[in-house]
């Protein structure tokens, strides 16, 4: 299933709230960053964007990557809070890992963070 265009992250104002704002966890092959949104927003969302720097490779390596965690994000949105806004920054060795695999650490980044906000 398609996500919505209410639930990417769009402009760079965005982006840069999650990065300076949110909290991180490290995955080794990309990193998480999350940030709350204000609870008030009706219905709540999960808003997602993907950040793939040309160190991974050209554009079509850039755009698989972002496809993948695209997908990860897809299979995994309910292990994050209610409203929040994610951003994955995808690295290098992203392809050296398969999807299971990636799916396991986005879980396990986004428990540790939802314990860190809870705090």
């Amino acid at each position: 299933m398609r996500e919505s265009a209410r639930q990417r992250l769009r402009k760079s104002s965005d982006f840069a709230r999650v990065r300076t704002d949110g909290r991180k966890a490290e995955c080794g092959v990309f990193s998480v960053q999350i940030c709350l949104r204000t609870p008030d927003e009706q219905p709540p969302l999960r808003r997602f964007g993907v950040i793939a720097s040309r160190r991974i490779g050209g554009a079509v390596q850039r755009n698989r990557a972002k496809r993948l965690m695209r997908e990860v994000f897809r299979a995994r949105r309910e292990v994050l809070p209610e409203s929040c806004d994610v951003v994955i920054v995808a690295r290098a060795r992203i392809f050296d890992f398969p999807l299971e695999t990636l799916e396991k650490r986005f879980t396990g980044a986004a428990n540790k963070l939802r314990q860190q906000l809870k705090a």
